[in-house]
């Protein structure tokens, strides 16, 4: 509900999860050491629509040179598309450099993010932003002061968990190709996102989901391949019960907890 929620709204997390999802799909088609041409592109878009996704960059980076490493055969060809992808990251920090109004936003997010809140040592700032995170994944509105009751956020975490770890499973007794490769990008795409968001915390309390939005197609993929592993209904059953329960969860949202807040008469 939270991301339906998102998708109209006039914000420039939509844009920049857009560009960092596409470095994500594209890094996963290994095997292609010239990708990482395209990734980089991909990646300073997004970090030029939003400054924390500086993480993907690190990313593309990181899986570049896993690949060097292990695949000599490919050295050649990885060494030409890491310099196109240099130049595409020296044009954008050039572009960076002649635009005054970028160097100011820069300067001020960096400013912003530089100190550390003395909250952060406590237990009981990390677990209120962990309840609010879970709670903004799933719907909370407004200023972050509309939201659902918890115990139906903590229930669909847990079912969403069980599903993933289920869709993750499954997916690694497939024995696919390259898969070892696919889950060094997995994981250093979600220790990096999860990095990114644990810095913006440290300074401020900023304990909403949008920032983690990056992590949402490996969300959706590994909890699909889990529900298709324990389902006994065919395809297209399965599909038509979960659009028409996604539907009566969001119509229930709208008519019972958004509603009501701001004096919609129903």
């Amino acid at each position: 509900p939270q991301f339906l929620f998102l998708s109209r709204a006039i914000s420039n997390d939509v844009l920049a999860n857009a560009f960092s999802v596409l470095a994500l799909l594209t890094l996963l088609h290994v095997g292609k050491p010239k990708r990482f041409i395209l990734a980089t592109l991909w990646a300073t878009l997004a970090v030029f629509t939003k400054i924390n996704m500086i993480f993907v960059i690190g990313v593309v980076l990181f899986v570049w040179l896993v690949e060097i490493v292990h695949f000599r055969e490919q050295r050649r060809v990885l060494l030409h598309s890491i310099l196109v992808a240099s130049i595409i990251l020296v044009i954008g920090a050039t572009v960076v450099a002649l635009n005054p109004t970028i160097q100011t936003n820069l300067w001020l997010s960096g400013r912003t993010f530089s100190s550390v809140s003395e909250r952060v040592f406590t237990i009981e700032y990390w677990l209120e932003v962990n309840r609010l995170t879970l709670s903004s994944g799933f719907a909370r509105f407004g200023w972050m002061n509309v939201a659902v009751e918890d115990w139906l956020v903590y229930l669909w975490w847990i079912l969403m968990t069980f599903l993933i770890v289920m869709g993750g499973w499954q997916w690694w007794r497939r024995k696919e190709p390259f898969r070892w490769l696919l889950t060094v990008v997995i994981v250093a795409w979600l220790v990096g996102n999860l990095a990114s968001y644990l810095r913006i915390n440290l300074t401020v309390m900023q304990p909403q989901f949008r920032f983690l939005q990056s992590t949402l197609p490996l969300i959706a993929a590994f909890a699909a391949g889990g529900l298709t592993t324990i389902t006994i209904f065919r395809q297209y059953l399965l599909i038509f019960t979960l659009a028409v329960g996604l539907l009566l969860i969001n119509l229930w949202i709208i008519f019972y907890v958004v509603a009501p807040v701001y004096g919609l008469s129903m």
